[in-house]
């Protein structure tokens, strides 16, 4: 697959016989696991074999997009046709890096990166080496270089500077940098897939469980998203993910959140009318919807898993319309006791990203940055899966809801570096900060 844009040309390909060394047939990378854990020492390793896309960039002209002023950062003017535009423009990218790419044109990410006659990736390759040498490491270049581009040009930026220098980007950011700093910037130079996928390790790992992140990875990801998923946690870890998911979820609930991986979804605005129509009817037949759906597997597929996140509000809209106040469907199931209560909170989670994903995704940032000890783990996953989805939407509903920006709390948890790149993220023009 060969795409030409007037000042670079990237050549993807994906041949079997250049894919992996042939000595070996596989390519192995070592990945340090960090940011899964509110502390900094938390680390640990893994080894991937991946398939090796080959992005080769050639440069045409001696200009450079870092040379921007420094308050760029937070003066920029994010309009959802400018972000429309862009994402159409990006959209001829593997989707191996469009993993966080929206896929709405009413939703807004706030990384763009700039347009391809702007974007030089080896002029930012040699900003950032300059950056990182010297007695003190230059972080504001690091911040710029990184956060000013989408995670598809930080891949072609990293093979410039290894291309150019022999030397491992990502290496070299955690040699010269530390903290939750370095933890955010590794985070957005790792290839969306490759981070998504040790999320979901992590997720549902024995050690660090959070059964929580796994429905929330498999319910704003679309079908194709989640078979590229599958792929890569088949080649990080050998395994098969649905089989580990029940062998490592104990007991029911761990079925119950299998079939979101082996099951497809109706896109998300499609609205089935038929099936609606359907699903109402054995709700209002059942004598006890939640004890049934809790129990029954296949039930619980039929109206929460293959149906699009639209019929299922649609569903539940149609629902409460003819229920007196209380006795609508999300009060109904909170006040069920028999339920079991993973089973519960995954429906939960389910209506809430189907009503609105974006306001999901404020109360989550909320219950990370609000409380007595800051969730970095959760901040750090939030902010960087959805910079280039609907991450400026997210801090829009945030601020409406709790009447100040996230950086309000930010800046009593969070400082340095890490909040200047995190600042840099979550602020745009027309949002209070106050």
């Amino acid at each position: 697959k060969e795409i030409s844009k007037k000042s670079f040309s990237i050549k993807a390909e994906k041949d079997k016989s250049t894919i992996l060394p042939k000595d070996s047939r596989k390519k192995k990378v070592n990945i340090k696991l960090k940011g899964m854990s509110n502390q900094n020492t938390s680390r640990s390793s893994i080894s991937i074999n991946l398939p090796e896309t080959k992005i080769e960039v050639q440069k045409q002209d001696n200009s450079s997009c870092n040379n921007q002023p420094e308050d760029s950062l937070t003066k920029r003017t994010i309009s959802k046709e400018n972000s429309v535009e862009k994402r159409r423009a990006r959209l001829n990218m593997p989707l191996l890096y469009r993993m966080y790419e929206s896929q709405s044109e009413d939703i807004r990410g706030t990384i763009s990166g700039p347009e391809t006659p702007n974007f030089h990736p080896e002029e930012v390759a040699k900003t950032l080496r300059h950056a990182l040498v010297g007695i003190t490491t230059d972080d504001k270049t690091i911040i710029s270089s990184i956060f000013l581009h989408t995670n598809f040009q930080r891949q072609m930026i990293c093979k410039a500077y290894e291309s150019m220098y022999e030397r491992n980007l990502i290496q070299d950011v955690e040699e010269e940098t530390g903290g939750f700093f370095m933890e955010l910037c590794i985070a957005l130079l790792r290839p969306t897939h490759i981070f998504s996928t040790q999320i979901l390790i992590e997720s549902i790992s024995l050690k660090n469980q959070d059964i929580n992140i796994t429905v929330e990875i498999a319910c704003t990801s679309t079908n194709p998203q989640l078979r590229v998923l599958k792929e890569t946690y088949t080649s990080t870890t050998n395994r098969n993910l649905e089989k580990d998911i029940v062998n490592k979820i104990e007991g029911i609930c761990g079925k119950f959140i299998q079939v979101f991986f082996t099951k497809t979804r109706d896109d998300d605005e499609y609205i089935n009318n038929e099936i609606i129509k359907e699903n109402l009817n054995i709700i209002s037949q059942s004598s006890n919807i939640f004890d049934d759906v809790g129990k029954n597997i296949d039930l619980f597929t039929k109206l929460f898993v293959t149906p699009s996140f639209a019929s299922i509000r649609e569903m539940i809209d149609t629902y409460d319309s003819k229920k007196d106040p209380g006795k609508d469907f999300e009060s109904m199931l909170r006040k069920n006791k028999i339920i079991h209560t993973e089973i519960r909170n995954i429906i939960l989670t389910i209506i809430k990203i189907s009503r609105n994903a974006q306001i999901y995704f404020a109360d989550k940032l909320h219950e990370a940055i609000s409380g007595a000890r800051a969730d970095h783990s959760t901040i750090i996953r939030i902010v960087v899966m959805r910079s280039e989805t609907d991450l400026a939407d997210i801090v829009e509903e945030y601020s409406k809801k709790y009447g100040h920006s996230p950086l309000h709390w930010l800046q009593k948890t969070c400082s340095g570096d890490y909040y200047r790149l995190l600042s840099a993220m979550l602020t745009i023009n027309n949002i209070n900060d106050n």
